[in-house]
């Protein structure tokens, strides 16, 4: 039986007094693909009790995706290096007993290994498949955080960075993005969501948000993120050099002008898409480039 939280020796400061509070064990960070899920993980890894390593895609989650194959071959590397056993024969990991003895297994091997208290467990492609990530961890459902970015955004990093269609990324965005919403709505005590551009715009206040949503509390030398050797690129996980050059050690660089202005072909896409558009507008982005509204 997995255990998703820890007893902390850290107060919780919002209630009437020095009432300590429970630290998040296991973590999901949902996101679509391309929506800086990854300097999210890296910032967070970069707590001293908070470990969000590289992209953990369980395969049990994505059996009906492309990525499956692909899954399974990440995630040996990821245990032979944190020493968590792997099945004998890894497509079991297809199996629901199957993967939830190794979940349980590796997120203890990163904990040991790491010397922390929380694991945040992210891949884009689980945001789809949520029903299957509280199938596996049924005995003792996860919380989520839940990172949304404009569509536009998402789109104009999937032509420019993977060289793929737009169709293709506001397809994934739409899929990735429906999940997280229904995900929200159905578990609205476990969930916690940001928007990437309010992140990147106030990271200190988004990323305290987070922290004390698992348990912990912010500590500023986190925000000079990416101190650790277990990266995606770094574990031979990623290949792609423009995803590897896209979030780099260091300072989270302040906000700037939309990538996505003048790409015409995005924005032509963009606009013969109504249920992207209606879904990105309620989530606070502006039909055209301008100020965020207010979250919700």
């Amino acid at each position: 039986m997995s255990h998703s939280r820890t007893e902390s020796p850290e107060l919780n400061l919002h209630g009437g007094g020095a009432t300590p509070v429970r630290a998040e064990r296991r973590v999901f960070l949902l996101s679509s693909p391309r929506a800086g899920s990854t300097l999210l993980s890296r910032v967070l890894d970069s707590h001293t009790k908070i470990a969000s390593p590289c992209e953990i895609c369980i395969p049990y989650i994505v059996t009906s995706s492309w990525k499956f194959l692909k899954s399974l071959k990440n995630i040996a590397k990821i245990s032979e290096f944190y020493g968590a056993r792997m099945p004998a024969v890894s497509c079991t990991l297809a199996f629901e007993r199957v993967a939830r003895w190794h979940l349980d297994g590796l997120v203890e091997a990163i904990l040991q290994k790491d010397n922390k208290q929380t694991v945040v467990i992210k891949d884009p492609r689980h945001a789809a498949h949520v029903e299957k990530v509280d199938r596996l961890c049924a005995d003792d459902l996860p919380k989520y955080i839940l990172l949304h970015r404009d569509a536009r955004a998402v789109c104009h990093s999937f032509t420019s960075t993977l060289g793929r269609k737009p169709q293709r990324g506001f397809k994934a965005w739409l899929q990735c993005t429906q999940g997280m919403l229904a995900c929200e709505h159905d578990n609205r005590d476990r969930c916690l969501s940001l928007r990437f551009e309010d992140f990147v715009a106030n990271p200190a206040h988004e990323a305290r948000r987070i922290v004390e949503f698992l348990g912990h509390t912010f500590e500023d030398t986190m925000l000079d993120y990416g101190q650790h050797q277990h990266a995606d690129d770094q574990l031979g996980l990623w290949t792609n050099s423009k995803l590897v050059d896209s979030v780099k050690r260091g300072l989270i660089a302040p906000p700037k002008a939309p990538s996505w202005l003048g790409n015409d072909e995005i924005l032509e896409m963009y606009d013969r898409w109504p249920l992207v558009q209606s879904i990105n507008e309620k989530l606070g982005y502006p039909p055209a480039a301008g100020e965020l509204a207010p979250a919700a």
